[in-house]
């Protein structure tokens, strides 16, 4: 079919959670045909394709409408790949993606957290890589069925590996050394060499305001994914995009999943206000130091914003309460890693990663 983004014809998705179903659906529902790596969901899928419920409308996609996948070693090679799976299994996208990416795949990762991109540049050195943020409350109800409950804007920027320092190694997250029981919560401690996630290296290649030809690439994906239905924004600056949203994701994942309430309990109680706006306020300290200005005007819509969401469960803490793995690293552990770097004293976010790695330890 004729389309935004005509370049674009073969679409792999990988990663069929609450968001992955969600905005794939929404392609498919346009006239796109998608292939879907499903995994647990994929007989139910297969046979009754994707429900979603929505504040937009409810909709349903048959399963002859897309292609769906069970493993990825029957994905095509495609022109397009959005990733929105945790990243806690990151370590496996290598052989995941290894039959559908050649040069000049474009890859979107809409995961949380920062060193995604970077991992996936070294991974697929001949990629187009790009980086997104969805502001979105969406959750998996039932295999292949989502409620979308609110929002759905998404913000994508090019990233180039050009700049990436040579001796760069990519790895999966792994967490930081125990701190002594004895330390001081207010003295940060020596970062480990041993420690180092790709989001703490010199990253100039996610500031993408003065390259017009990056722009113009990226301008052709957003009018393509604007085939949703949903905003699509292009960044001057995907770092800034990547600290936009980990304003959001530390305090409301991270305290969410660890004192087991939902975004509406958290900011019912005036304590709780004031310690989500105490832990976005060390994130912001820690984005200034890369340039990244987050302004208390900026926190104060934050707020407001997720009011309007209701009680709304994060998927950290959805994650504590299924037993599954938190995205720790990804989500809280690399800004508490990067006030070490700069030597920023954030007690909370000390706090809140060792409490979120007692709790992950557990399941």
């Amino acid at each position: 079919m004729d389309h935004p983004g005509n370049s674009i014809e073969t679409v792999v998705w990988v990663g069929a959670g609450a968001l992955g179903l969600l905005y794939a659906a929404r392609l498919i529902r346009s006239g796109i045909r998608v292939h879907l790596l499903l995994r647990s969901d994929f007989d139910t899928a297969a046979r009754q394709g994707i429900h979603v419920r929505s504040v937009d409308g409810d909709f349903h996609v048959p399963p002859t409408a897309f292609v769906p996948h069970r493993t990825p070693e029957t994905l095509p090679p495609a022109d397009l790949v959005v990733i929105s799976t945790k990243t806690t299994a990151n370590a496996e996208l290598p052989t995941i993606l290894a039959a559908t990416v050649r040069k000049g795949t474009r890859l979107l990762t809409l995961q949380n957290g920062f060193g995604n991109e970077a991992f996936l540049a070294q991974a697929f050195p001949h990629a187009r890589i790009y980086g997104g943020t969805a502001f979105v409350s969406v959750h998996r109800i039932a295999p292949a069925v989502a409620d979308h409950q609110h929002s759905g804007r998404i913000a994508i920027g090019r990233y180039t590996h050009a700049n990436l320092p040579p001796a760069l190694t990519i790895a999966p997250l792994t967490a930081p050394p125990p701190a002594s029981p004895s330390a001081s919560l207010t003295a940060p401690p020596v970062a480990s060499p041993r420690y180092l996630p790709p989001a703490l290296l010199p990253d100039p290649s996610l500031d993408t305001s003065d390259d017009p030809n990056r722009d113009c690439d990226t301008e052709e994906l957003a009018a393509f994914l604007r085939c949703t239905g949903f905003e699509v924004d292009v960044l001057r600056s995907l770092l800034t995009g990547r600290w936009e949203k980990q304003l959001w994701n530390v305090p409301f994942n991270g305290l969410g999943a660890a004192l087991n309430l939902d975004t509406e309990q958290l900011l019912a109680t005036r304590a709780g206000e004031i310690l989500t706006r105490v832990v976005m306020a060390e994130v912001a300290a820690v984005a200034g130091r890369e340039g990244v200005v987050l302004s208390d005007a900026l926190i104060d819509s934050k707020i407001a914003f997720t009011r309007k969401m209701g009680a709304y469960r994060t998927s950290m803490h959805l994650d504590r309460l299924a037993g599954r793995k938190m995205e720790v690293s990804a989500i809280v552990g690399t800004v508490y890693q990067k006030s070490i770097k700069f030597q920023i004293d954030t007690p909370h976010l000390r706090v809140l990663e060792i409490v979120l790695r007692a709790i992950d330890a557990q399941n």
